[in-house]
């Protein structure tokens, strides 16, 4: 929104209601391409911008969206959020990474910093995933189960690992949050995927397509992936059985410390 035009003053000219527009703007309701359309013509957006923002949000409703560009990335991450925020209940299944809302900021800054991303997108997105804690501290938190693959426990540095798993295992006595590990004698070979069930929508699955991501509203794409967390469930260890396997593998990276 332009400076010069406050929320009271768009809602009028767009001849919407002031409430609806402030849950936009908070991504707590996704506006319709109606919506958006009335909301750019309010806010005089025009030309290549006013094109991308309407191709971005087409997606949002989408029953499969993926994400290629950045401004898209931005837009899904956005809508993630907005899941997030609403979510009673999460499954996170991550054989090669801890998941985002799990992280530390010392694990995120090491894993954005091997990649091709600049020093301002690195702050922002710590700030996003530490943001997304709220998911399971706020509250009235969601429940959280993440099947963890062993190899996200044991890649990367030593030092940034064992604080990581410290922090693990903490978060693993929470009554809300079941952190479960599939060892690699189990051979496990699926790849990174979340779903989000909430009270108000469908339930979603959000699939890590390597540089991108998939989000995904079809029951049957979902209960897919619902399947696969179910047989990976089968394969993981319980959840004490769990917390002591994170204990020993971080005692073994402060000892090469």
């Amino acid at each position: 929104m332009r400076a010069s035009l406050t929320q009271r003053e768009l809602a009028s000219r767009i001849e919407r209601d002031q409430s609806s527009l402030s849950r936009w703007e908070k991504g707590e309701r996704a506006p319709n391409d109606e919506d958006v359309k009335q909301y750019l013509t309010g806010t005089g957006t025009t030309g290549q911008r006013r094109d991308e923002i309407l191709s971005m949000v087409k997606g949002i409703t989408a029953p499969s969206w993926l994400a290629l560009t950045l401004p898209e990335q931005h837009v899904q991450m956005a809508a993630l959020l907005r899941f997030e925020r609403q979510a009673r209940r999460v499954t996170h299944v991550a054989p090669l990474l801890i998941p985002g809302v799990l992280q530390t900021s010392d694990y995120t800054r090491t894993l954005m910093e091997s990649g091709d991303i600049s020093a301002d997108e690195i702050e922002t997105q710590i700030a996003v995933r530490v943001g997304r804690r709220e998911l399971i501290t706020r509250e009235a938190p969601a429940m959280l189960r993440a099947l963890l693959g062993e190899a996200a426990l044991r890649q990367g540095n030593p030092k940034v690992l064992a604080k990581q798993l410290r922090y693990l295992v903490e978060m693993a006595d929470y009554p809300n949050i079941e952190i479960r590990v599939v060892g690699f004698t189990a051979g496990w070979m699926e790849g990174m995927f979340a779903l989000i069930e909430t009270d108000d929508e469908s339930p979603i699955a959000h699939v890590d397509v390597g540089d991108s991501s998939l989000f995904l509203h079809e029951p049957s794409d979902v209960d897919h992936y619902r399947r696969k967390a179910a047989v990976i469930e089968e394969m993981a260890m319980n959840p004490e059985e769990s917390k002591g396997f994170m204990a020993d593998i971080a005692r073994e990276m402060e000892a090469t410390r």
